[in-house]
């Protein structure tokens, strides 16, 4: 995993390439046409799948267990604004219930200000 960092607004985008380990510019700029956030997952799996062969899976954080050492973005408020949702690199932790910051694409690295809300993993698809 090579840390990558964002410019304004592209902090789940950055995540992803984070977890890919692949360059920033690869990675679609999904927020430019979105008309509202569920739209930018919808291009996210999108690309995911037909470019990487991955499946991006959504969960509510709230009673989610994973396998621990799971990587994942985990989505909540910001901390630089409350109105706005953040979005850093997570890994479950050793009990499969909580999620520890591994990286923050925001230069100041202060995370989310509270637990997830939501949870994106990443899956490779069978073939």
């Amino acid at each position: 995993m090579t840390p990558t960092f964002a410019t304004s607004g592209s902090c789940f985008r950055a995540c992803l390439a984070t977890i890919l380990d692949v360059p920033l510019d690869t990675v679609p700029r999904f927020r430019e046409n979105a008309v509202d956030p569920y739209a930018v997952e919808v291009a996210a799996r999108t690309w995911l799948r037909e470019a990487h062969r991955l499946l991006l899976i959504t969960s509510r954080f709230e009673g989610t267990r994973a396998a621990p050492g799971t990587q994942c973005v985990a989505v909540g408020v910001s901390p630089r604004d409350e109105a706005k949702m953040h979005a850093v690199v997570g890994r479950i932790d050793e009990t499969g219930r909580h999620v520890k910051m591994v990286h923050d694409p925001h230069p100041d690295q202060t995370g989310i200000a509270s637990s997830p809300v939501y949870l994106h993993f990443i899956v490779r698809l069978g073939d």
